[in-house]
């Protein structure tokens, strides 16, 4: 054979390679789609459950999260072990507590008036953002108030 028969045979190889590869191609992706559509058609609908409250337990019976509505607000607590550490999540915000040997009440509370740091007897501590100097606390006031052990407020940061 002459060159110019080896060029153009190489030429017609080299473009049938590359068609066989988007064949090949191609062919996996259609068996992959007709498999993944009939693994589809035979599954069947998924099942609605309502339920006032909806309780996780582990292996030893105890509640572990808890998702109810409480006068129609949705509400998930998540506990510790002994229920000694809750993680409380509502429309309200959220609020972290710990109930051990050493602290009692909520440590930390976020909600959309502010972000609450409290000591181990429920008193505040910190408080940015907050209620503030308003008495209905009803709207956010951009301060931060720190508190002495007894609760009283000892800077406030307009």
């Amino acid at each position: 054979m002459s060159a110019d028969g080896w060029e153009v045979l190489e030429t017609r190889v080299s473009r049938l390679e590359n068609q066989n590869r988007w064949l090949k191609a191609f062919c996996v992706i259609f068996c992959l789609t007709v498999i993944c559509g009939c693994s589809m058609g035979h599954a069947k609908a998924g099942t609605t459950v309502e339920a006032q409250t909806l309780l996780l337990r582990d292996k030893n019976g105890d509640i572990t999260a808890e998702m109810q509505t409480i006068n129609g607000e949705p509400r998930l607590l998540l506990t510790g072990p002994n229920r000694q550490r809750e993680v409380e999540i509502s429309p309200y915000g959220v609020k972290f507590s710990h109930d051990g040997p050493a602290l009692k009440g909520p440590i930390a509370q976020y909600s959309d008036l502010g972000v609450y740091l409290s000591n181990g007897d429920g008193k505040p501590v910190l408080e940015i953002g907050g209620g503030g100097r308003t008495s209905d606390y009803s709207t956010p006031v951009p301060e931060i108030k720190l508190f002495d052990d007894t609760g009283k407020s000892i800077f406030l940061a307009p």
